[in-house]
């Protein structure tokens, strides 16, 4: 009889961790199908914003500047072309100084749209407003500037529609070049 008993304890451990074992592997299984549901739908997004970024071309026609120094105490109009026949929603320009301060000014509204094989101006006045709204353009005088980083934004519509910046489309403008 104590042998039978010993048996039947032992019986009942295995199953017990055969359980435990199966409801730990269900889970993890539920888990893992979770997550990598997520980063598919998450990972398509990201790659139909890299599509719509693809299909977008433009470039920078010229970069006028006022003042001496470059743009020290003046002002900054940047024309850029569309290239291509798909809408550009607007643009981010980062201003580099000599200093390696960065400014960067975000032009997103109706009038900096840029239909396709459109040409549109981007002025920067004293007053112009930085993405923070924190400095003035005038304040990015206070250095001269070196470059101008451009970065295209556009509108990715799949079940919602949210703001992408193509950094792959990103044109730099060496003060060089500047006309």
């Amino acid at each position: 009889m104590i042998n039978s008993k010993k048996a039947v304890s032992g019986l009942l451990i295995v199953c017990l961790l055969v359980a435990a074992g199966l409801t730990l592997g269900g889970l993890i299984m539920r888990w893992t199908a979770t997550y990598t549901e997520d980063n598919i739908i998450e990972s398509a997004s990201d790659n139909k914003g890299d599509q719509e970024c693809f299909i977008r071309d433009y470039k920078v026609a010229s970069i006028n500047v006022t003042g001496p120094d470059g743009i020290t105490g003046g002002s900054a109009t940047i024309l850029i072309e569309n290239k291509k026949d798909a809408l550009i929603d607007g643009f981010i320009f980062k201003f580099i100084t000599d200093k390696e301060v960065l400014y960067a000014f975000k032009y997103k509204d109706q009038t900096s749209m840029l239909g396709g094989y459109i040409r549109n101006s981007y002025s920067f006045a004293p007053a112009t407003k930085d993405v923070e709204d924190n400095n003035p353009f005038s304040a990015a005088n206070a250095f001269n500037v070196s470059k101008v980083d451009i970065y295209p934004i556009i509108t990715v519509k799949s079940d919602t529609k949210r703001e992408v910046v193509c950094q792959s489309k990103l044109t730099t403008i060496e003060s060089k070049d500047f006309t």
